[in-house]
Formats: C-alpha cells, sequence, structure tokens
C-alpha cells in the first residue's frame, strides 16, 4: 500500500512541475483574460450605440454632454470609492508591479476598471480601452495565479502573461501581446517568459476570435487584396522617414501634454475624481456635437481614417480634435488608454503627408501612409517600435507593410526619444514617486558585486545517509523543497532530488530495495561553492551542470544553499 501511495505521489509531482502549471495557469489566463477583454468591448459598444442613437434623435448638443457628464461622473465615482489604483490607462500600475514594486491587482480593481472603463468610453471619452484591458488581464492573472502553489515563483511572469493575453483579445493580436511583454513590460527573453507569454497571448487571441463570431482561418484572396492596396515604390521611402520624423516630434508633443493636462487638473482643478471625469466628459460631449457626426464613433473614426477615404480637412480635425479631446480626458484620471487614440492620430498624420507624397511624385497608394502612420505615432508615443511594427502588420494582415513601418516606426521612435526621453509610462510612475531600475542594470551590478553568502538561503531540509530509501522519498514526497543535501555526521556527501532517486534505484534495481540505505546508492560527488564565490561562478555552474541547486559548504559543513529562485528574489528584493 504504501508503495503506491509513494509512486502515486512521485507521478503527481512528475507531472505537476512548477513549469506545467505555469503553463496551464497560462491558458486559463488567456481564456479568462480574452473574456474580460469581449465583455469591455461590447459594454462599451453598448453605450456608445445608444448615445450616438440619441444623439441622432435629439440636438446632439444636449446629448452628448449629458452622456459625458452622468457617464464621466459615475466612473470617476466608482474609481475613487472602490480603487483608486484603477484610474488612468493602468499599464504603469502593471509595470511597477511586475517590477515588484508594491502595486495592488486584485480582482476588485479589475471589476472596478471593468465596469468604469466601459462607462467612461461609452458615455464619450477620447480613449482607449486597450490599456484598461491589460491591467484588467493582469489583475485576473494574479488573482489566479495565486490558486497554484508550485507557480508562485512565476509570479512576474504571470503577470506579464494576463497582461500580454488582455492586449492580444483587445487587439485581435497575439504576436503583438508577446512582443508588448517583452519590449516595455518584462523586458525578459528567458526561455519561461516566452513559454507562458506565447501560450496566454495565443489562447486569448483564439478565444476572443470564437466569441466574436470571427473564423480562424484566414482568406487568401481577402489577403491579396489588403496587400494590394498598400502597395509602395521607392519613390515613397522619403516619405516615410518624413512622416516617422513628425510622427515622433508630434507623439513627444502628445506626452508632454498629458503630463501637463495631469498637473493642471492636479493643481488647477482642485475637486474629487468624479468631478474631474465629469468635467472631462461635459467638455468632450461638447467638442464632438461640434464636430462632423462620425466623430462619436471611436472605432467608426478608426477603420474610415485607415481606409486613406478622408479628405484633408476631416484628417486635420482628426488630427487637431483628437489630440486635444485625449489630453483632456487623460488628465481627469477616467480609466482609459492611449493606444486606440495614437492609433487615430497616427492615420490622420499618415494621411496628410500622403496627400503631400501625391502632390509631390504623383499617384501613390494612400492607404499604405494611414497605415504606416498609425505605426510611426504609436512607437514615437509608447517607445515601442517592435510592437508598433507587430501591431499594425498583424491588425492588418499584411507583410507588405513591414519595411515601411520599420522605417517610419524606429525613425519616430529615435526622433521621440531625442526631444523628449523616457518610456511615457516611466514618467508617469515618476509623478507617483516611484522609480523603476533597469533589470539589466540590476543584474549587472548584483552579478558584479554580489557573492554567494548574499544570496543562499540559511533554511535548508537535509537528508541523512542513514536513511532508507523508503524514508527519504517519504521526506522528499512531504517537503516544498526539491533538492536536499545528504549529510554524514554533518558532512555533506551529496545533493539528493526525487528524480535523482528514482533514477539511481532503477539503475540498481537488482541490488536494491525499500530498506537500502543512501549511502549505498547517492554519487559521492557533489558540486559545491564557498560563501565568497561570486555570482557570474554561480551561475556558470548552475547552467552548466544543468543543477536546481547549489549547496554552499564552508569547512565541509553546509551553510546555505541557492537556486535560482534565490537569485532571482535577491535580484527583485
Amino acid at each position: 500500500m504504501r508503495s503506491i501511495s509513494t509512486r502515486l505521489a512521485y507521478l503527481r509531482q512528475l507531472l505537476f512541475t512548477p513549469q506545467k502549471l505555469g503553463l496551464l495557469a497560462a491558458c486559463l489566463i488567456g481564456v479568462i483574460s480574452a473574456v474580460a477583454a469581449i465583455v469591455f468591448q461590447v459594454g462599451v459598444g453598448v453605450i456608445g450605440t445608444w448615445r450616438v442613437h440619441f444623439a441622432t434623435q435629439f440636438p446632439p448638443l444636449i446629448v452628448l454632454p449629458l452622456f459625458g457628464v452622468v457617464g464621466g461622473f459615475i466612473s470617476g465615482w466608482l474609481v475613487e470609492r472602490f480603487a483608486p489604483e484603477s484610474a488612468g490607462s493602468g499599464i504603469p500600475q502593471v509595470k511597477a508591479a511586475i517590477a515588484n514594486v508594491a502595486q495592488p491587482l486584485s480582482l476588485r480593481i479589475a471589476a472596478v476598471k471593468l465596469t468604469g472603463g466601459i462607462l467612461a468610453l461609452g458615455s464619450g471619452l477620447a480613449l482607449g480601452r486597450e490599456g484598461p484591458t491589460v491591467q484588467v488581464g493582469a489583475s485576473l492573472a494574479l488573482t489566479l495565479g495565486k490558486r497554484f502553489r508550485h507557480a508562485r515563483f512565476l509570479r512576474r511572469q504571470i503577470i506579464a502573461a494576463g497582461a500580454g493575453a488582455g492586449l492580444a483579445a483587445a487587439f485581435n493580436a497575439p504576436m503583438t501581446g508577446v512582443l508588448f511583454i517583452i519590449e516595455e513590460l518584462l523586458k525578459d527573453v528567458s526561455r519561461p517568459t516566452l513559454g507562458i507569454a506565447i501560450v496566454a497571448s495565443f489562447v486569448g487571441g483564439v478565444v476572443s476570435r470564437l466569441i466574436g463570431n470571427r473564423e480562424l482561418n484566414l482568406d487568401v484572396s481577402e489577403l491579396a487584396r489588403i496587400s494590394s492596396d498598400t502597395l509602395f515604390s521607392s519613390s515613397d521611402l522619403p516619405f516615410f522617414i518624413l512622416l516617422g520624423i513628425l510622427g515622433g516630434l508630434l507623439s513627444a508633443l502628445f506626452n508632454q501634454s498629458i503630463l501637463a493636462s495631469l498637473n493642471f487638473y492636479d493643481r488647477k482643478l482642485r475637486v474629487r475624481l468624479p468631478l474631474k471625469v465629469a468635467f472631462a466628459g461635459l467638455t468632450s460631449g461638447i467638442i464632438f456635437a461640434l464636430l462632423p457626426s462620425f466623430f462619436m464613433d471611436k472605432a467608426g473614426l478608426l477603420d474610415f481614417l485607415g481606409t486613406g477615404q478622408e479628405d484633408l480637412r476631416t484628417a486635420f480635425l482628426a488630427l487637431i480634435g483628437y489630440f486635444i479631446l485625449t489630453v483632456l480626458a487623460y488628465g481627469s484620471g477616467a480609466p482609459g488608454g492611449l493606444f486606440a487614440p495614437c492609433l487615430i492620430l497616427g492615420a490622420a498624420l499618415g494621411f496628410i503627408v500622403g496627400i503631400l507624397a501625391e502632390f509631390t511624385v504623383g499617384s501613390v497608394v494612400i492607404q499604405t501612409y494611414t497605415l504606416v502612420g498609425m505605426g510611426a505615432f504609436f512607437s514615437g508615443a509608447i517607445r515601442v517600435p517592435i510592437t508598433a511594427i507587430a501591431i499594425i502588420a498583424e491588425m492588418n494582415l499584411d507583410l507588405n507593410m513591414i519595411l515601411p513601418l520599420m522605417i517610419a516606426s524606429v525613425t519616430a521612435y529615435l526622433v521621440g526619444e531625442a526631444v523628449s526621453p523616457g518610456s511615457l509610462y516611466d514618467r508617469l510612475l515618476e509623478r507617483s514617486g516611484i522609480y523603476l531600475k533597469h533589470p539589466e542594470e540590476k543584474m549587472q551590478k548584483m552579478i558584479n558585486e554580489f557573492i554567494a553568502a548574499d544570496i543562499m538561503h540559511n533554511n535548508v531540509e537535509s537528508l541523512e545517509s542513514s536513511m532508507t530509501v523508503n524514508e527519504a522519498t517519504q521526506f522528499i514526497l512531504n517537503s516544498p523543497y526539491y533538492s536536499f543535501p545528504v549529510l554524514e555526521e554533518g558532512k555533506l556527501l551529496s545533493m539528493l532530488t526525487l528524480n535523482d532517486l528514482q533514477i539511481l534505484t532503477h539503475k540498481k534495481r537488482d541490488k536494491v530495495n525499500s530498506e537500502t540505505l543512501l549511502q549505498e546508492v547517492i554519487n559521492h560527488r557533489p558540486i559545491t561553492v564557498k560563501p565568497d564565490t561570486s555570482l557570474a561562478d554561480i551561475l556558470f555552474l548552475l547552467n552548466q551542470n544543468e543543477i536546481e541547486a547549489l549547496p554552499v559548504v564552508d569547512q565541509d559543513r553546509i551553510v546555505g544553499i541557492i537556486t535560482f529562485k534565490d537569485i532571482l528574489r535577491a535580484c527583485y528584493q
């Protein structure tokens, strides 16, 4: 009976490793984040449809400001009353949480962000739902991740996976979710990160397509049509560079204006959050009532601009009007993001540059310029050129866009950094007194300065060489640790895991039974380090020997153990 229970426990430990639990969590995160993204999209669409319908039945100058005031006030009240952390886009908070800065992410925050965001965006504030969906996905992911005890050391990856899955579902662009995680949030391309991020984003993208009644397969004829609509020639290349320069300059101004708007609301408009968001809703409603009617529908406006069919007057109105509306709305603290506004502003700028190119060199494909403009402005504002390239190419299923997107997006990024250095999200965190250290700088400092004594943990559970194989197996199964030193009179003989024990006993199965002593089966040549061993040497030994733990030995006595988890804890504490 004991043998059966031991085998079942071993099978459970084999099947439910931290890595496998992490991938299982990633699948669940993808599903939950996709459902949340669809709820967000549908909720905003329903309220937005009512708003547009009433504005066509009654005077827009009354209906639109009324929707803005009521929706804005309720949204601001929900945020202020139940979850102040859900104000704004949410991406800075997620970025700080991933950097192990104390930032709450919970089911409560996800619920308030979702409800408040639906009310704010549906009532007409010129913000996007993609940023809030990132925070909702991250909050739900962390809530779910707490249920997986053995996946707790993947906390950062799980939060980032939720954020990426939410973004992938919102844009229906799985690779964009993965790249945004790597480029902006984690800045990490390790195997655990990529595995969990890819699975969560893929599942999120698939579920969002299924729930949204979209086919998973791609229509080749449709792809051919789109590609033919976005052709370009060598004469367009200088104008793509010009578009990148203008995109970088305008996006830098946009970022500065966002910060100035936040300062205005904090210092000049000293009222409670519900009144701030209501004021932004009122002003936005008045401005929308004075603009052409199709400006009321953000999704329809982006689709209209993306086709390149508007006129020059409409493009200038969209560029100037949406610039002001977004800056006004974001500064109020409303739960909304900047992704969609950046795409609208970029499309308008691209159209204007496309008209200039057409006037200068003759016939051009305006749609190409509008799409490239989206990537350029997005790259300049958010400072993620790789994500900007991917999001436009993936949303439009068009590889022809890669080269012009690379030219314009990288140019916009370089110009934006030269004019206004630093990520907007980092600067938003700095306003709150949070200064993030770059992980690569901290890790390099650790590698140069840290030694084993700085990293090791002293709570060492050990096995005695006089234990039987059965006693050792039961001890390991009942412990939260994975690797154990084997001692004899206090001296280290070996390091042992359950898997090692199973392999050793299998090789010597003719001579080993449950009552055989450990000292008869163990390997007596453990790899050890001293308390003053450098972190660089520790990392080399862990990687070179493919082991999970290194014992720290001083005068033949074990004084601690170092695992990858200990190194990560030291890096992010």
